[in-house]
């Protein structure tokens, strides 16, 4: 049997799609969608059709326009024949027949999922992951698309700026480009992170970068990167940071792969105390995972770009952050902070942290998908792949540590990093790994 809906209104009309039992596709306007609709309404994934049973339902996949059956908003609905369905602008008709033969007078489009190639950035020709994606700062249109570094601001190609000397571009945090500099009156290397008000760059990401200077302001500690000083500009902000010659974690893993247990351990308690000097200060990150971790040749880590961070303690930075926003990187977001970013505390961050260890240890993202619903769907109600089936030498202890960190229920997970540091530590002396950055 098959489930056929003809789109009598909107950017395909007279188009047919067709949906085999069995099946299940999503519709929106992203190419991460199934079926794409090119229509600035739909959410990048807007709803999904789900044929495993008798008839079709329709599930709204959190669209910002929702989906109507019968002119109802509906979060889940059954396809009765003859029924509505509305999208954005596009408004179907459901059908069910035996045989594709049945509706001979139509053209036919089966909705297959399709394999098609990550988009790319059409200024700096980077791939855009679905990861990108989710963190909702891709701007699109007409199937072109800018990322987050290219849609909010540009390249600095100035050799002297603001009593700097700018050496080389070193990489881009939440909100702005970073560079390593020579800061001239005091004759030192810095990172110098700029924010350039072009672009139509949004407010939120002016708050961000602001929060980000407010919030490391309060966090001088060795396993933290410092901030020295902020300052507005004639187009824009700018950080003077802490420069420190390492390489981020994810760069590692990608060149390499899995990481050692002594490297593993070392930044694993380098960035637990870093947390727990963090939530003395009633600061939680929000956004932890190894693109935000510096790690040198000598064995020492810092954590950066508090850019998403926020202040567990009454503030109006706060604020910023709306209902059901679930700021953060999909892959190593627990649940709680899915649902809602305001619900995220130090316990989000241990999580978070544990997803990071689990990707070092086995070289592999802790959740993998095919598109952001199965993201939703797998840290919400799935487990990772077991660690010692990716990499069986890693030690039943240290394992154990992962999975109590990655707790779906924040009640069943360490409840501040103090908890998680001591189990950190007991491991390094188990196993004699060598003491590192003066822990």
């Amino acid at each position: 049997m098959y489930l056929v809906l003809k789109c009598i209104e909107g950017l395909p009309s007279g188009e047919i799609l067709t949906l085999q039992r069995g099946h299940c596709v999503t519709l929106g306007r992203s190419p991460a969608a199934e079926h794409r609709i090119p229509d600035e309404h739909l959410s990048r994934l807007h709803c999904a059709l789900d044929f495993s049973g008798d008839v079709c339902r329709v599930v709204d996949l959190r669209s910002r326009n929702g989906v109507y059956l019968n002119g109802a908003r509906i979060e889940v609905g059954e396809l009765q024949p003859a029924d509505r369905i509305a999208l954005g602008q596009e408004v179907f008709v459901a059908t069910y027949v035996n045989s594709l033969e049945e509706e001979p007078r139509f053209e036919r489009r089966t909705t297959e999922p399709v394999q098609e190639t990550e988009p790319h950035c059409e200024r700096c020709k980077c791939e855009i992951s679905l990861a990108t994606f989710a963190e909702g700062e891709v701007k699109e249109k007409d199937g072109r698309f800018l990322c987050p570094d290219c849609g909010s601001i540009t390249d600095f190609d100035q050799d002297v700026f603001e009593g700097f000397q700018i050496l080389e571009r070193i990489g881009s945090g939440s909100v702005g480009l970073v560079y390593r500099a020579r800061q001239l009156f005091m004759d030192r290397i810095v990172a110098l992170k700029i924010l350039r008000l072009r672009e139509g760059i949004s407010q939120k990401s002016v708050m961000r970068f602001l929060r980000e200077a407010k919030m490391i302001s309060q966090l001088s500690h060795p396993h933290i990167i410092e901030i020295y000083d902020i300052n507005e500009y004639h187009d824009g902000y700018y950080l003077v940071m802490e420069y420190f010659a390492g390489k981020n974690v994810q760069t590692i893993l990608e060149d390499g792969g899995p990481l050692g247990l002594e490297d593993v351990v070392n930044i694993a308690i380098q960035i637990t105390t870093a947390l727990k000097f963090a939530y003395e200060k009633k600061i939680v990150h929000r956004d932890l995972k190894p693109a935000n971790i510096l790690y040198s040749q000598e064995r020492i880590a810092k954590l950066m770009d508090f850019g998403l961070a926020k202040s567990l303690g009454m503030s109006s930075w706060y604020a910023i952050t709306k209902e059901g926003e679930g700021l953060g990187t999909p892959c190593y977001m627990p649940p709680e902070q899915v649902r809602d970013a305001r619900n995220a505390d130090q316990r989000s961050d241990i999580y978070s942290l544990g997803a990071t260890l689990y990707h070092m240890l086995t070289g592999q993202f802790p959740i993998q998908a095919r598109n952001y619903n199965e993201f939703i769907s797998f840290i919400l109600e799935r487990e990772p792949t077991p660690i010692e089936t990716l990499n069986p030498n890693v030690p039943p202890d240290l394992r154990a540590v992962v999975r109590k960190a990655m707790a779906k229920d924040p009640n069943d997970r360490y409840q501040v990093p103090d908890e998680l540091l001591t189990d950190l530590l007991r491991i390094r002396d188990v196993y004699g790994i060598p003491i590192h950055a003066g822990i």
